[in-house]
């Protein structure tokens, strides 16, 4: 089985149209995940109102956790997607560790927080996570992601 040695820096079209492409990519997911979220955020924050002030906190507080956590994570693979892919995954599973650490050290320091209602910010976060990862989904599959170089066309011109 042949093997290509080139790396992906190394490509012709990687200093030109590549990585504006890859930054494209990238900005359109984000886009596409946080304006949903936010939107969704909101929406928790209007149901938690007649709650009080704990159940809005709650719920602004979830929210604000999965944007900052999940935007963390596309910025992560956008800095690294130039990278070995075995490097990529190493990164993209130590950032998710370290997420899910992260996650633990703010559970365990609010769990009784006076300020905060559980309930309302589980719904934040629940609710934010869905719509988060099922936009996020959306918006790749519209995506086109090139998983090997083009073709050549025509005396050794890559194709379209």
């Amino acid at each position: 089985m042949a093997q290509d040695d080139r790396t992906r820096d190394n490509h012709p079209d990687s200093k030109t149209t590549g990585d504006n492409d890859a930054e494209g990519q990238y900005v359109a997911l984000l886009r596409d995940s946080l304006v949903p979220t936010l939107v969704t955020a909101l929406l928790c924050v209007g149901i938690s109102l007649p709650a009080g002030s704990r159940a809005v906190a709650g719920a602004a507080f979830g929210a604000a956790l999965v944007v900052v956590f999940f935007s963390i994570g596309l910025l992560v693979m956008r800095r690294t997607a130039r990278l070995n892919p075995d490097a990529v995954m190493g990164v993209v599973m130590l950032t998710y560790v370290l997420k899910v650490a992260a996650l633990t050290v703010v559970l365990v320091a609010f769990k009784g927080a006076p300020w905060l209602s559980p309930r309302h910010f589980a719904l934040g976060a629940l609710a934010c996570t869905f719509v988060w990862l099922g936009f996020e989904m959306r918006a790749f599959t519209r995506l086109r992601v090139l998983i090997t170089d083009p073709p050549p066309g025509p005396r050794g011109v890559e194709g379209p």
